[in-house]
């Protein structure tokens, strides 16, 4: 699997593309990279388009301890957060609910599953045509 990651300062927005096969040593990989990275600020929106993910595995107890150790960047602190996972396809869909389904309990983040591009594009207040325009035009 591989997780693009992209983060534009301007619109205070996170996009991670996810393709392949999705497994915990690799999703929190790529979470692990965003926390540290000089960009990473508390309360920036996260865009997760899912839709090249093929297939998924997901163990609770790991990743429920990989976002407590990430919650510095992830979760906490006074700042609002919306994340949208774009999952087109079933396989995409189910991994994406139960990602989601782990913001439940934290109240500064609101996370939102769509199978509609526009829709997740939208949530994020993001006029652009596509996750790839916001990319090309990375404003």
């Amino acid at each position: 699997m591989a997780i693009d990651l992209d983060i534009l300062l301007q619109r205070n927005l996170v996009i991670m593309v996810w393709s392949g096969i999705v497994n915990d040593d690799q999703s929190a990989e790529a979470l692990q990279t965003y926390a540290t990275h000089p960009d990473a600020r508390i309360g920036q929106d996260i865009l997760s388009d899912m839709s090249g993910v093929e297939t998924g595995y997901f163990d609770l107890p790991k990743r429920l301890a990989l976002q407590a150790s990430l919650d510095r960047v992830l979760g906490l602190g006074d700042k609002n957060r919306t994340i949208v996972y774009f999952a087109p396809t079933p396989q995409s869909q189910e991994l994406a609910d139960q990602y989601a389904a782990l913001w439940d309990c934290t109240p500064s983040v609101t996370a939102h599953v769509t199978a509609n591009e526009a829709e997740a594009l939208a949530l994020l207040k993001i006029t652009a045509g596509s996750i790839a325009e916001v990319l090309d035009r990375n404003e």
